[in-house]
């Protein structure tokens, strides 16, 4: 196996990647003589029951990614309206002028727009997550490299269950990233030209290394609902449908004045080795999810692509209540502060409660001197509004706690699914269904507007840093009609090197 070949790059995500997998059991569709149905990852995939078989080794891609055109073009995969991209461009345009129609040379193309993007289709009723492909895809786009590779042996067990081998990159080339639309740069927004002189000002790093950490990545429960046992003690709560946050209480440094001769010989020092005076002192560090919004001690600073610094807005308001040297991570919900504009929107806004003008700040994870579980994060976030709740109206209706749904082991929520076979894949399709103890492919009972829930959060209780999402299939739909309109918060601060227009 030549490792070098499929590797993972410095963007990786696990949710947005292509990974080497193993086709299960091919199940019919009603009404349907050439296609069949099955589950890759806990994802319905729509295939053609003369293209993929039970056992077959295929590279699958996951949903809302963006694959590389190059590939797409190789194998004649861009749509009809697209067709000039495809390799075969020229030989359809020559049939056209002999007299050939569309209806007659449609087949020779695929399905892809010109984005290359990987979304949610319908087959007669059917769901399908994503896209799969052989090892002949491969070979049809480089075939020196692929000549003698063989899928099968990137696949490996670990306790006992085949793990699907994960990648981004193909022999030294991005294949695959998040799909994000896009869009012209506005006044604040990553890589426009404000913040481009923003980052030639004169700025004063307030932050000590090793201090302060982000969140990390919550992966998909698809992909990793092997690492979970039947006894493992869970605690699985709504996903709330936000902008993240953290909030981190730690020793910063703060500039101190400089003497007459100090700043007499900085005027002939390069900004790299200007002499510096500073002391520590605990502060409030706020940050998105990527970017540390309170890193410098700069005035000059923009308050970013939604032209109103959300964080910055809690920042201000539960800075008294954050004890020296915690750090918490949390949601922010509802509305941009001031205004009509909703933080996230599908087919409405998603309010969970507030009115226009107004936001949440939901908890979902505290370190202190440890990684607290779930329970002490809920417990907590009560504790704390039960005591400003007459002291600071303000505070009180700027916080919601952690929404717990269950706490206890997946065998004892399911009892009748027998653990000695496929256990796993019998409770993750139980899960996706479960309507009467998660709310799933319901709307969110939390929010005023009639909006699909987006799923929920399974987290060990035993202090792991580990924490899964599952998506309803609702919201993945709402989500991918809405990808086309509008971009999310988070996407637009955490992707937009890769997919953003300028000017």
């Amino acid at each position: 196996m030549n490792s070098k070949i499929f590797n993972k790059t410095e963007k990786f995500k696990q949710e947005y990647c292509a990974e080497i997998v193993r086709v299960g059991e091919l199940l019919p569709i009603e009404g349907a003589d050439k296609i069949a149905r099955t589950v890759i990852g806990g994802y319905d995939i729509v295939v053609g029951k003369n293209e993929v078989h039970t056992g077959d080794v295929v590279v699958y891609c996951k949903n809302e990614t963006q694959l590389i055109p190059q590939f797409l073009a190789a194998n004649n995969l861009f749509n009809w309206g697209n067709r000039d991209l495809n390799d075969n461009g020229i030989e359809i345009e020559k049939k056209l002028s002999e007299g050939l129609t569309e209806a007659d040379l449609r087949g020779m193309c695929g399905f892809f727009e010109k984005t290359g993007r990987v979304k949610m289709i319908r087959l007669k009723g059917c769901p399908s997550m994503g896209f799969i492909f052989t090892i002949e895809a491969l070979r049809k786009w480089k075939p020196e490299v692929f000549k003698d590779v063989n899928l099968e042996d990137y696949l490996a067990k670990e306790d006992g269950v085949e793990v699907p081998f994960e990648f981004d990159e193909i022999d030294g080339e991005r294949f695959i990233k998040v799909y994000v639309p896009k869009i012209m740069n506005t006044p604040g927004a990553p890589g426009s030209r404000a913040e481009k002189r923003n980052k030639g000002l004169k700025r004063f790093s307030r932050i000590i290394p090793e201090t302060f950490s982000f969140h990390y990545d919550t992966n998909p429960l698809n992909d990793n609902m092997w690492r979970i046992k039947p006894e493992d003690k869970v605690c699985i709560s709504t996903k709330w449908h936000g902008t993240s946050s953290i909030y981190s209480n730690i020793p910063t440094l703060n500039p101190l004045p400089l003497k007459w001769f100090e700043k007499f010989i900085n005027l002939f020092l390069p900004v790299s080795k200007k002499i510096q005076r500073t002391e520590e002192k605990y502060d409030l560090v706020y940050a998105s999810r990527t970017v540390i919004k309170n890193q410098y001690i700069n005035e000059n600073v923009t308050p970013g692509f939604y032209k109103v610094d959300v964080w910055k807005y809690i920042a201000d308001i539960i800075k008294p209540y954050v004890p020296e040297d915690m750090t918490i991570y949390g949601e922010i919900v509802g509305y941009l502060p001031g205004t009509s504009t909703p933080i996230q929107k599908t087919s409405g806004a998603y309010d969970y409660g507030c009115e226009p003008g107004e936001c949440k700040f939901m908890p979902y994870r505290i370190v202190t001197d440890h990684e607290w579980n779930a329970t002490e994060v809920y417990e907590w976030t009560c504790e704390l509004m039960n005591t400003i709740q007459k002291t600071d109206e303000n505070a009180y209706k700027h916080l919601a706690p952690l929404p717990i749904v269950y706490i206890g082991t997946l065998q004892e929520l399911y009892p009748d699914i027998p653990t000695d076979q496929h256990w796993h894949e019998a409770v993750l399709e139980r899960m996706k269904n479960d309507e009467k103890n998660f709310g799933m492919e319901k709307n969110e009972p939390y929010c005023k507007n009639k909006v699909p829930r987006e799923g929920i959060v399974i987290r060990k209780e035993d202090n792991t840093k580990m924490a899964f999402k599952l998506k309803c299939l609702k919201f993945y739909e709402a989500e991918g009609k809405n990808l086309g309109k509008t971009v999310d918060i988070e996407m637009q601060a955490e992707y937009s090197d890769d997919n953003t227009e300028q000017e």
